[in-house]
């Protein structure tokens, strides 16, 4: 009885706080803005979207600081006079808040991925941007490279992005055959030894380079849409010839996965698979793994 008398009171309190919050209407949607957007585009400053996305930090901003929702202290933006604020009258948190929602906008813009020089355009200090990264609001693709933990989009666009040379091989090539169920740890990427080798040297996406000779780059590849971009992959007869000839780096389930699931793949092609495994000195291993099946 006491615990159920305690729930009661307890549910009672929190209704009475929840009357008391919404008795002060707080903002909760644009609409509940002091302001609106004919005050923000009154000066043609802003116009279209800028004016929507003004509209939007600053509810950003009064959700935490209510106290703010008067045509006098909105932060960026003066309904007053019309003008915009000067960015350096606002507090410190207010300004982290916009410097984030700047940088975030940029890289929905550019799909995922920005430059430190692109951020330092918009007038943002290196500083801010390695201490939004240490809070875990930015991340740090590779060394001059950031996405956004509110990015939406995902790893294949970045992957598309930061390799456009890479192609598409082993565990990474055999799922989007189909041939694996689940997706791999880690990005398997095929890209010409000879180029720079530092930009694997990220963070984030995991990224499995194959440093491979150029005139091997060429043999059975071809090319796949990701993300709406296309990307290189190597063709299902290339893929299985390259598990065949590494199969002791390979998963045993998945590297029996892959066999299997080739031969029953009825699009497979034979003669292409045999010339290819020619080519990269698997023919032996064809014939005695796979051979007998066809």
């Amino acid at each position: 009885r006491m615990g159920t008398k305690y729930a009661i009171d307890a549910v009672s309190k929190c209704n009475d706080r929840f009357k008391d919050y919404l008795m002060n209407k707080p903002p909760v949607t644009l609409k509940d803005l002091a302001i609106n957007g004919n005050d923000v585009g009154a000066d043609g400053f802003l116009e279209g979207k800028e004016i929507s996305d003004c509209l939007r930090w600053m509810l950003n901003i009064v959700l935490e600081h209510p106290e703010y929702n008067t045509r006098e202290k909105l932060p960026h933006i003066n309904a007053r006079s019309g003008q915009k604020m000067d960015v350096t009258k606002l507090s410190r948190a207010e300004k982290k808040i916009y410097d984030l929602e700047r940088i975030q906008e940029l890289i929905e813009e550019n799909h995922g991925l920005v430059r430190t020089a692109q951020i330092s355009d918009l007038g943002i200090d290196y500083r801010r941007v390695k201490a939004l990264a240490e809070e875990g609001e930015l991340i740090r693709v590779k060394n001059g490279y950031y996405s956004a933990r509110s990015y939406k989009g995902n790893e294949e666009e970045l992957i598309v992005q930061m390799f456009p040379d890479g192609i598409f091989t082993m565990e990474t090539a055999l799922y989007y055959y189909g041939y694996l169920e689940n997706k791999p740890f880690g990005w398997h990427i095929a890209v010409d030894k000879n180029k720079s080798r530092s930009r694997f040297k990220i963070d984030y996406p995991n990224v499995i380079p194959y440093y491979t000779e150029p005139k091997v780059m060429s043999i059975g590849a071809t090319t796949i849409e990701v993300a709406g971009h296309t990307m290189g992959i190597f063709t299902k007869e290339r893929v299985v010839c390259d598990c065949l000839k590494y199969q002791d780096k390979m998963d045993r389930e998945d590297f029996k996965k892959a066999i299997l699931k080739y031969i029953l793949d009825e699009e497979k092609d034979v003669a292409a698979l045999m010339e290819i495994a020619r080519e990269r000195k698997v023919t032996g291993k064809v014939q005695s793994m796979i051979g007998v099946w066809l």
